[in-house]
């Protein structure tokens, strides 16, 4: 799971670098991670999901772009 998450987190970092806007690559994540939820959930565990998203929002915390750097992640 580390794996998959780190090569998306990459990707994503990369592409908005390029396109110097994050918030356009969280957009679509978001996007697609609900299609995805849409389509291998049933209607009332995809709605619990949400809610489940919706009550943790609280506890995420932003990345320190600060400290970021890229090319350790890539190279």
């Amino acid at each position: 799971m580390q794996e998959v998450y780190d090569r998306f987190f990459t990707l994503a970092m990369t592409i908005a670098e390029e396109k110097d806007d994050i918030s356009l690559v969280a957009g679509i994540m978001l996007a697609q991670a609900m299609r995805l939820y849409k389509t291998m959930l049933g209607e009332q565990d995809f709605l619990d999901l949400c809610e489940t998203v919706y009550e943790t929002s609280k506890e995420i915390k932003p990345l320190d772009l600060e400290t970021y750097d890229l090319s350790k992640t890539f190279h």
